[in-house]
């Protein structure tokens, strides 16, 4: 036999003659065994047809996401090809938004627990009745092809004041005397259905929602305002990959690092007029588990410091993390830190229970878009309760 180059053995020749033995041996990972069954199959325009269509090019898309193996470019050039076709079949223009309640389809109220990835889920009658009751609206985008299936929805908290806490909504919500009294529409949980990440549907959600609201809700009040309560998913884990120097450099900013008097540790001011503290007294202040207000004096800092001056490596103006990111290319505002935002255990490992309010001043949306889109400029108000 003569010899062969590699490139021939994932040649359509080679595949066609060997279907059998390359399924058999091939690891699960590389995908190979599921492009021979497609082969020939999958057109050099994928499009979607119907509903079977779509479900079918969002599996493949989620176990692509899932993939640990190696990717062959095949394999690559599919995804490259359903991404093209999402793009197109989830453009705005084909785009509903409809409300998920009570009276929706099991299939939809399913769908509106499994994909939930910001709260706790709703897996119990009580919890759902909550989420979807007086002061509580989930509302949710829509393809004609797809009938009911959700392929966003956002969770909103009716409330009279921008919410602090998940608490806070909890609180001033399940009553309609309460929903009366609302002035301020929450968006606390956004959430996107799996392999249906990477097309701005949060983006048209919001817009949508916003003005559903208006007609719905607000009609009459000339002070409706719009914030999000949102995570900062990935807020522990950087803080945890930092160097004890440059935590200490964010929080003192240009005093210096020098021994104190006759050995003693050196006291750092951290902000002007106020409290001292040695390094050692911010390290174990910051890495405790308690939730003292003292260790909030010096989180709260640094989640400010990582959601304006933290940049992606591949986009030196755009905020690195992800969720500040999408409100801010939106035109929303950094408005308020919230030291216990959400104290639940998701709360915890990503943020240690903060979150942020990003304010959506409808009049200022498009301008503050533009602004962050072309020059990387953050408008922000933070403050924050301790």
């Amino acid at each position: 036999m003569p010899r062969r180059h590699f490139g021939y053995f994932l040649s359509p020749k080679f595949i066609k003659h060997n279907v059998g033995w390359l399924a058999k041996h091939t690891p699960p990972c590389s995908k190979i065994s599921n492009r021979l069954d497609n082969y020939c199959t999958v057109s050099p325009k994928i499009y979607v047809k119907n509903a079977q269509d779509f479900e079918k090019l969002r599996r493949r898309r989620i176990e692509f996401a899932e993939c640990k193996g190696i990717v062959h470019d095949d394999e690559q050039k599919i995804q490259d090809d359903i991404q093209s076709c999402f793009r197109e079949f989830l453009s705005v223009k084909n785009l509903l938004l409809s409300e998920i309640s009570l009276s929706s389809s099991d299939d939809v109220l399913q769908n509106y627990v499994d994909f939930e990835t910001v709260l706790e889920k709703a897996n119990d009658m009580s919890t759902l009745s909550k989420r979807l009751g007086y002061g509580r609206r989930v509302y949710s985008l829509n393809h004609p092809l797809l009938g009911t299936f959700p392929l966003a929805f956002v969770n909103v908290g009716l409330t009279r004041g921008v919410a602090d806490s998940l608490m806070y909504i909890e609180k001033s919500t399940g009553t309609l005397e309460l929903e009366k009294k609302a002035n301020t529409a929450m968006f606390y949980s956004i959430c996107t259905a799996p392999g249906l990440h990477g097309f701005s549907l949060g983006n048209c959600l919001i817009k949508l929602a916003v003005e559903k609201l208006n007609e719905d809700i607000f009609f009459s009040k000339t002070s409706a305002q719009f914030s999000t309560l949102s995570p900062i998913p990935k807020f522990r884990a950087w803080l945890e990959d930092q160097e004890a120097t440059d935590i200490l450099g964010i929080l003192v900013g240009d005093q210096h690092f020098d021994g104190g008097k006759h050995g003693a540790e050196h006291m750092y001011e951290l902000y002007e007029g106020g409290m001292q503290f040695t390094k050692s007294e911010m390290l174990n202040s910051i890495y405790s588990s308690a939730h003292g207000k003292k260790e909030n004096l010096f989180r709260l800092p640094l989640v400010a410091h990582y959601l304006i001056d933290q940049k992606k490596k591949t986009n030196r103006e755009r905020a690195m993390c992800p969720v500040a990111n999408f409100h801010l290319s939106n035109g929303a505002e950094m408005y308020r830190l919230n030291c216990m935002g959400d104290p639940s255990s998701n709360g915890i490992n990503r943020s240690f229970g903060t979150m942020v309010n990003y304010l959506y001043n409808l009049d200022m949306l498009e301008e503050n878009s533009r602004m962050y889109r072309e020059r990387g400029v953050i408008k922000s108000h933070l403050s924050w309760g301790l």
